[in-house]
């Protein structure tokens, strides 16, 4: 019996590099096999984090959505923003990101502190732009994220594939 690490999946899982505002921009990119039902787009959440934390998601949820996690900027291969961190910052890079890969319309699935930039994404374009069930947020911020941070990162792979089902959810946020 093969392992989930060996399953065969149907899509195609790559790694980009691309140049955003003059920075290097690194972000994980699944494209389904057959035809996409949308595309997706998966935030991490802050300390010690990257889009590394989907990689056992992706070829499932690629399987049925274009998906891309991104490395925020200052995490993962991703260089840093010019200025000074912020959420503003991260919203900015996401639909920079979107628009440079000509993403339209989108879902987000935000983990901690992606989640608060999933929200600010939202808020500055409006839920009419994302579809049905846009936006999945899971634990934002807050008293008691480091203790809980492996919880976290198990936690985000069952909203994931919830996502994949179908379902809609909030949770923690």
């Amino acid at each position: 019996m093969a392992s989930d690490a060996t399953a065969p999946t149907s899509c195609e899982i790559t790694h980009r590099e691309i140049t955003l505002n003059g920075r290097c921009a690194f972000f994980r990119e699944a494209t389904p096999a057959g035809e996409s039902q949308g595309s997706l787009v998966l935030l991490h959440g802050w300390i010690g984090t990257s889009s590394w934390m989907f990689r056992h998601v992706l070829p499932e949820l690629g399987a049925r959505y274009h998906t891309i996690a991104p490395d925020l900027p200052g995490f993962g291969r991703s260089q840093t923003l010019e200025e000074a961190p912020s959420i503003e910052g991260y919203r900015e890079f996401v639909r920079a990101l979107a628009d440079e890969l000509g993403i339209d319309r989108f879902h987000l699935v935000g983990v901690s502190v992606g989640a608060t930039v999933a929200l600010e994404v939202s808020a500055g374009v409006g839920l009419a732009a994302f579809g049905p069930g846009p936006l999945a947020l899971l634990a934002s911020p807050g008293k008691g994220m480091l203790f809980f941070a492996p919880a976290t990162l198990i936690a985000a792979a069952g909203l994931a594939l919830a996502f994949l089902r179908g379902e809609r959810w909030l949770a923690g946020a």
